[in-house]
């Protein structure tokens, strides 16, 4: 059983949180490099192949629609050809660009947030708080 529940956090921005659940289902773990600071990534006994890639055409949609549809997804970094290293989207937020003045665009366009206004499924990586890293995709 899948949930997704959502929030709106201000006027114009939503945040997202799948919350899985399997009953009477052992989980599975795939063969991924485990990180020191990070849980090993258990994904149900039937996940879909790592090898499976979003195309251009899913990141073209609205925030919050790509917001939702991120949920679930695993991301992959290949090391090589056995080792890779998995992170499962559990929790995304969707900005409505220079409207929304919770997102980096709303203010003006920089060097900095130029990744937010390229083609769509572009990733912008920044650090907060100076202990996070926030990963953001660009949509359409």
């Amino acid at each position: 059983m899948s949930i997704t529940t959502f929030q709106k956090m201000s006027n114009s921005s939503i945040y997202f949180k799948k919350l899985n659940a399997k009953v009477g289902e052992p989980p599975r773990k795939r063969k991924c490099k485990s990180v020191p600071h990070l849980l090993p990534v258990v994904l149900p006994s039937s996940p879909p192949s790592i090898k499976t890639r979003l195309g251009n055409e899913f990141f073209h949609q609205e925030s919050s629609l790509l917001a939702n549809a991120l949920l679930g997804k695993v991301l992959v970094r290949q090391i090589n050809d056995e080792e890779h290293i998995c992170g499962r989207i559990v929790e995304t937020e969707a900005y409505l660009g220079m409207v929304d003045k919770a997102a980096h665009s709303s203010y003006k366009r920089s060097v900095r947030t130029e990744p937010m206004f390229m083609k769509p499924g572009t990733v912008y990586v920044f650090s907060i708080y100076g202990m996070y890293h926030c990963f953001n995709i660009s949509s359409g």
